[in-house]
């Protein structure tokens, strides 16, 4: 019976609503004006704006299952967003991960998409491709209703992605959400800005969470097909928003 007990205690200590509860780590929406929620069909997400007409954000927050059980975006699969009052629509652009580990993949769990209308009033972010500096800081609306939040980050490195412990200072840890997926990790480039150059791709409540690094050659080669593919303006890849 005690035994019993311990478990039930442990596992109600370590439920995703108790853990992702909203703290001091609160920001202003106003700082970060790119970063979004997303709204798809399986639920809210955190997203980018990387460009005029593009946001960035994870592939699962699109997925379906095919006939295949691969999870696939749709053709024509749609999201919306509000920023600054106004309501924004946008299409995932096609994407498919299947089961093979994501580190050996070229279509890692990110995706892109088309804003439908052009988004004059907030400047983009940038993509960095070049090895994360520190200190960084991960976003994501995963604490809350319509809730930023952000962490500094440690990090550590293993096979051209990257795991991090979100930690707001050296003595407390925290963990991404869901409703995090998609988010960006932030850190300053070469020119003195802050630019994307991680994206939360999957979450780990015990232990880590996963992103896939911009400077990954899965990243790149991600980045390059579609934008060839779909002529996508991307900060920092095609387009000069500094």
């Amino acid at each position: 019976m005690r035994g019993m007990l311990f478990i039930l205690l442990l596992s109600s200590t370590l439920r995703a609503e108790d853990i992702c509860q909203v703290d001091e780590t609160i920001i202003p929406k106003e700082k970060y004006p790119a970063v979004i929620q997303v709204t798809a069909s399986q639920g809210k997400c955190t997203a980018t704006i990387v460009g005029p007409n593009t946001i960035f954000t994870a592939a699962h927050c699109g997925y379906e299952k095919s006939k295949n059980l691969e999870n696939v975006i749709p053709e024509g699969k749609t999201g919306s967003f509000s920023v600054n009052g106004r309501n924004y629509t946008f299409t995932f652009i096609p994407s498919t991960r299947t089961s093979k580990d994501i580190r050996t993949d070229l279509r890692p769990d990110v995706a892109l998409g088309f804003i439908h209308t052009s988004i004059k009033n907030i400047k983009p972010l940038s993509i960095y491709f070049e090895k994360p500096r520190e200190p960084m800081i991960v976003l994501g609306y995963g604490r809350g209703q319509n809730v930023l939040s952000g962490f500094y980050v440690k990090t550590d490195f293993e096979e051209g992605f990257k795991r991090h412990m979100i930690s707001s200072d050296s003595t407390k840890n925290h963990y991404a959400c869901p409703g995090d997926s998609g988010g960006p990790t932030l850190a300053y480039n070469s020119n003195g800005q802050l630019a994307i150059v991680g994206v939360h791709i999957s979450t780990d409540l015990y232990k880590y969470t996963r992103d896939i690094r911009t400077n990954s050659e899965a990243f790149k080669e991600f980045i390059r097909q579609k934008t060839e593919k779909y002529n996508l303006q991307i900060c920092g890849y095609n387009l000069d928003c500094s």
